[in-house]
């Protein structure tokens, strides 16, 4: 491991693995994350000098999102920031809001950015557009911001929340999707080989809060990823009271649920939550190929859907 420039922000301070001949050259950066580029993309660099801030966007919005890091060459380029690129100022803002409210692990908490490496996170090109994003969140009245503190702090406002409820199901990039069910052992192969790889064939990265590493509290974390989520799959089987809350929770800010259930449990269903349009499943491949096509059609396919694979999948 060795210290150098980034050659995607040019940053002195990322680190380069030592890697095998041939290898794309593996960096880590504090504003970039975690990226592999290749030598023929590093020689020829200049010629994507208007994009390597969006490159640097999509490496980093990997790591946030724990996605395999991009592999940078001349020919992964164009894929890698098609559909990704802002398409104005507010729909750039909004990211930024989104990812405001993914840190406010309750209503009314202060967040922090670093604005010399968190600039990546809403496609800026450099922290003085980081900070004039922060401040077009401010005058929509969208958040409270500190602009002379370093940190730079923000705190959601109500307006901010509606605003993101309203836009947040909508964005195509989000490829994020919150999973509650039972967490019992007899519920593994449900995850394992249904709900997980139904959502994973559709586009869309499949997110139990079990299977994620955290420190802070459980309910903070569950309602932090709800919000970041771009819609939820909740599995009544066992009757879990959390899945209901997690469910309602999703519901209230406005997000799309789909709602399933084990044929044999359906009738224990609460009386307020039993008129649904549940999956019924009484097999798991039934259940994996009933949420796949209900995904398809509610949701449509999501950001990470690798098409030539589905084809030949036959889905």
């Amino acid at each position: 491991m060795s210290i150098q420039k980034c050659p995607l922000c040019g940053r002195n301070d990322s680190n380069r693995a030592e890697v095998l001949a041939d290898a794309p050259d593996e960096y880590t950066c504090k504003a970039c994350g975690r990226f592999f580029v290749s030598e023929n993309f590093l020689r020829r660099k200049g010629n994507f000098a208007a994009v390597l801030y969006a490159l640097s966007a999509v490496s980093r919005e990997a790591m946030e999102h724990d996605l395999a890091p991009p592999t940078i060459t001349e020919d992964t380029v164009a894929d890698l920031i098609a559909g990704r690129l802002p398409v104005n100022i507010a729909d750039q803002a909004r990211r930024l809001l989104r990812i405001i409210a993914s840190r406010s692990s309750y209503l009314g908490a202060v967040t922090q950015f670093a604005k010399d490496t968190d600039y990546t996170l809403a496609f800026a090109q450099n922290p003085e557009e980081f900070r004039y994003l922060f401040a077009y969140l401010r005058d929509e009245g969208w958040i409270r911001y500190a602009e002379a503190q370093s940190p730079l702090t923000a705190v959601m406002t109500p307006k901010g929340w509606e605003e993101l409820q309203q836009a947040h199901s909508a964005d195509p990039s989000n490829p994020k999707v919150f999973v509650a069910m039972s967490f019992d052992e007899t519920m593994i192969d449900t995850w394992e080989q249904a709900i997980s790889p139904a959502i994973e064939e559709t586009g869309y990265k499949a997110v139990r809060i079990d299977k994620k590493a955290h420190n802070n509290l459980i309910d903070n974390e569950i309602i932090a990823e709800i919000r970041e989520s771009r819609f939820v799959v909740a599995d009544f089987t066992g009757q879990r009271a959390g899945v209901y809350f997690e469910a309602g929770f999703a519901r209230g800010l406005g997000l799309q649920v789909v709602h399933s259930c084990r044929s044999d449990d359906t009738n224990n269903l609460h009386f307020d939550a039993n008129h649904y349009n549940y999956i019924k499943w009484s097999t798991l491949k039934e259940l994996r190929e009933q949420l796949t096509l209900r995904i398809r059609a509610t949701i449509g396919k999501g950001p990470l859907r690798n098409d030539e694979l589905s084809e030949e999948a036959g889905l």
